[in-house]
């Protein structure tokens, strides 16, 4: 019965039905109040709805709990947790809202660090290489919006910023995404248009950026654009 019932919450929000969906994530965490993957998903409903305070509540009680302490599995939901945590105290903006996020994002690089130094050093040795092919690619297929998202990566990696920019533009008009919008974010964060990078970072949330699939190396994306809004 808990399994259904987790399983129809999401359900009533893709249709719509936002009101029911409330009720049913509140019956949820009263039937399972320490469950993570619960607690996961509640949390993502009420940031999408524009409470990251609840969401914030939610997410403490989640990284307080004997779930996601007592095992290896624990403590990638702990992860999952803090990268959650640290965007919703972006969105409620503040210098201390944006300290701790910061902070709970450098305790995962420091609990993740071998593995993302080494992934880092990988893509940066790879990167001319890369885009060689991509360029190919544009040159064969078109500027097919993915083709261009990963190309105004690279265009940041190589200090290129407004080329990133046009990119990601042409991009998003083509095919919409959050992560396309949270990429467009850091794009004006580094050409130093913060307020249009805070603008797209709300964006990203508002069309449903899934909190809890943040890849690893997307993770000082997020530290920089959350560096950049408390310095404003």
């Amino acid at each position: 019965m808990e399994a259904a019932l987790r399983a129809l919450v999401p359900c009533s929000e893709a249709l719509g039905r936002l009101e029911e969906a409330q009720k049913r994530y509140a019956v949820a965490l009263a039937a399972r109040p320490d469950d993570p993957e619960t607690l996961h998903q509640a949390a993502g409903f009420f940031a999408r709805q524009g409470q990251p305070a609840r969401a914030e509540a939610v997410l403490r009680k989640l990284l307080g709990g004997r779930g996601t302490r007592d095992s290896g599995a624990g403590e990638a939901s702990a992860a999952r947790g803090r990268r959650e945590l640290a965007l919703v105290l972006a969105m409620q903006g503040g210098h201390r809202r944006c300290e701790e996020a910061l902070a709970l994002l450098g305790e995962n690089a420091v609990k993740q660090q071998e593995t993302v130094d080494d992934q880092r050093a990988l893509a940066q040795d790879r990167v001319p290489e890369a885009h060689a092919h991509v360029e190919e690619a544009v040159r064969l297929e078109g500027p097919d919006a993915e083709l261009l998202d990963t190309r105004a990566l690279l265009h940041l990696k190589g200090g290129q910023p407004r080329r990133a920019l046009a990119d990601l533009e042409q991009a998003i008009e083509q095919s919409p995404s959050p992560m396309k919008s949270l990429h467009l974010a850091l794009a004006y964060q580094r050409a130093g248009e913060g307020w249009k990078a805070g603008a797209a970072l709300r964006k990203a949330v508002d069309a449903g950026w899934p909190l809890s699939r943040l890849p690893a190396l997307e993770q000082s994306v997020f530290a920089e654009l959350i560096a950049g809004l408390r310095a404003r």
